[in-house]
């Protein structure tokens, strides 16, 4: 029940797999993959908490304890690099998500979309602008890729693009805030 309401994408659904992940973790804390999808939500969900430092705070310690169990997981990668570039640690988080490239080379549609928001946050653009190309020609986007498109392209000033970008997004997702 939990990926499946993290799975529908919007903040409430988020909201409520994250808790669902937790109560997980209550009851069964040693090899529990919910952890990598906890601090995928959470992380998440910083930018819509009020107590930013305090959740950061947090997200921060469960990285840590997951971490030691090894970087194999994508949520955990994904997670932390999105931790990061919240707190504007691009570098960080571009090489979180190096790192778990060079180590596993299974990606996932999020994966590319959470990448090319990063290396865009950093800077990056050649980088980001190869990643965008990929996500450009998938047939099947997901409401992470236009997010991702519409951020390169504001990056490059091409708001026309943007606007598309955004309002073909919010065609395909309404509930996306």
């Amino acid at each position: 029940l939990s990926n499946e309401l993290y799975s529908k994408g919007d903040l409430f659904s988020k909201h409520q797999a994250s808790k669902l992940f937790l109560k997980s973790l209550e009851f069964k804390f040693h090899d529990n993959d919910a952890i990598y999808k906890m601090i995928l939500t959470y992380s998440e969900l910083l930018d819509d908490d009020e107590g930013d430092l305090k959740s950061g705070n947090e997200i921060f310690k469960l990285i840590q304890i997951a971490k030691g169990k090894g970087l194999g997981d994508i949520n955990l990668a994904m997670g932390t690099a999105t931790y990061f570039a919240h707190f504007k640690k691009h570098a960080a988080a571009t090489k979180t998500l190096e790192d778990y490239l060079t180590l596993y080379k299974k990606i996932s549609p999020k994966f590319l979309a959470v990448y090319a928001s990063v290396l865009t946050q950093s800077g990056n653009l050649p980088k980001a602008k190869a990643i965008i190309d990929k996500i450009i020609n998938l047939k099947d986007k997901i409401e992470e890729h236009y997010i991702a498109m519409a951020q390169f392209a504001e990056f490059e000033n091409e708001y026309t693009l943007m606007q598309s970008y955004t309002k073909e997004g919010l065609a395909k997702f309404p509930k996306s805030v």
